[in-house]
């Protein structure tokens, strides 16, 4: 390990497709967003990740040597990910502390993923391993059924943009509440079945350069009907509007603030 820093940035990650059903076996699309980035660096200061190096500790193939060494010299990983807004801040994370406290055997993209969704789990409960595998590859993942393929990011429809909701959410509570409806609510399982046909419709027809406009729409109503409690209440509000003029909003990760998926016609 570097005495101060390593050269190695981790990218944020950008969900297309594929929000919350990836859990449940769906397919899902995400692409690195290295408009995000981070690395570790050599702090001043006792580094806030006691917790998280005490979790490492307790996974197999861990360097605990490497990781006394990052408490002794205060390591932090230096990023300007915002927190908090499904952008992959955990994930860029966790791929980063696999990068550098684990000794990196020659996995398939499935055991690799399992691996880092291992990590990842000390912030969410549950990881599907998608956010730090993008990072950690640095390549677009697309996941279908249960098998994984990294690809060039596709190209984006100009009309395909960002909506900024100013507040930031954990997203632990609202994958727990996501498992929990599944388990209780037999008409929410039906709709996530609906649900994954719709995002392995919008991934095929993004890679292949297809118009993704019907579909988008399809998905909007859908998830504005069911996923509620995933939307800010000014969202919301922005969100039912769009739907009568063209502009069509979707979750981009857990939802709950961060950042929506907008796409105008």
């Amino acid at each position: 390990m570097q005495p101060e820093s390593t050269n190695k940035h981790f990218p944020a990650k950008l969900l297309l497709f594929g929000e919350y059903t990836v859990i449940s076996g769906g397919a899902a699309l995400a692409i690195p967003y290295p408009q995000y980035q981070g690395q570790w660096k050599k702090g001043t200061e006792k580094s806030d990740l006691e917790t998280f190096w005490d979790y490492l500790k307790t996974l197999d193939g861990c360097n605990l040597d490497k990781v006394a060494q990052a408490e002794q010299q205060n390591w932090v990983f230096e990023a300007n990910i915002p927190l908090g807004y499904g952008l992959g801040s955990s994930g860029a994370l966790s791929a980063a502390a696999y990068a550098l406290f684990f000794e990196e055997e020659r996995l398939g993209l499935v055991a690799l993923k399992d691996r880092l969704a291992q990590i990842e789990s000390f912030f969410h409960g549950q990881s599907s391993g998608l956010d730090p595998l993008v990072s950690y590859t640095g390549h677009a993942v697309y996941i279908q059924d249960s098998q994984i393929t990294t690809l060039a990011p596709p190209t984006l429809p100009s009309n395909l943009t960002l909506y900024d909701s100013g507040q930031s959410r954990n997203g632990k509570p609202l994958i727990q509440a996501y498992m929990q409806r599944l388990q209780k609510e037999p008409d929410f399982v039906s709709v996530v079945k609906e649900l994954k046909v719709l995002n392995q419709m919008a991934i095929t027809k993004l890679i292949a350069g297809e118009d993704i406009s019907k579909v988008f729409e399809k998905i909007s109503r859908l998830q504005l009907e069911h996923f509620e409690a995933m939307i800010l209440e000014d969202v919301y509000t922005v969100w039912a509007q769009g739907l009568e003029e063209g502009r069509y909003m979707k979750l981009s990760g857990a939802g709950g603030g961060g950042c929506y998926m907008c796409y105008e016609v």
